[in-house]
């Protein structure tokens, strides 16, 4: 039993086959879509390093995410198949980064919830030897 978890772990870590489209992989589209917001932000000055710095961990996020189940991935090419389609940009884009914000949101707020759980269970964590 254990050669079979070992084999079918060694399977997943093999690289994403060469003719594989990921243009429809919602974190690739939430990586792509916060990574133009980034952009945006740059160009446009006016925010924050604080806000800059939340876009760059959602951005960080869903790259995690997606090298933790695409080992291998062609960022280059699936980057520029999603952004050089009209398509996505036109009618896409503007509902992913609505969609990945509201999905970053309840993630953090999950995160959140947990740390305060856990400061509670365990009050000897937040004692740190001086």
């Amino acid at each position: 039993m254990l050669g079979y978890f070992a084999a079918l772990a060694a399977a997943s870590l093999q690289p994403v086959a060469a003719e594989a489209d990921l243009s429809q992989d919602l974190d690739l589209r939430c990586m792509v879509a916060m990574s133009l917001a980034i952009d945006g932000l740059e160009e446009d000055g006016s925010v924050t390093a604080e806000e800059k710095s939340g876009v760059i961990s959602i951005f960080m996020y869903y790259l995690g995410r997606i090298d933790a189940r695409l080992p291998g991935i062609d960022y280059v090419k699936e980057v520029s198949r999603l952004v050089e389609n009209p398509n996505y940009l036109r009618s896409h884009l503007r509902p992913d980064l609505l969609r990945c914000s509201t999905e970053a949101q309840q993630r953090g707020k999950a995160l959140q919830e947990m740390g305060e759980a856990l400061q509670k269970r365990a009050p000897i964590a937040q004692t740190r030897p001086g």
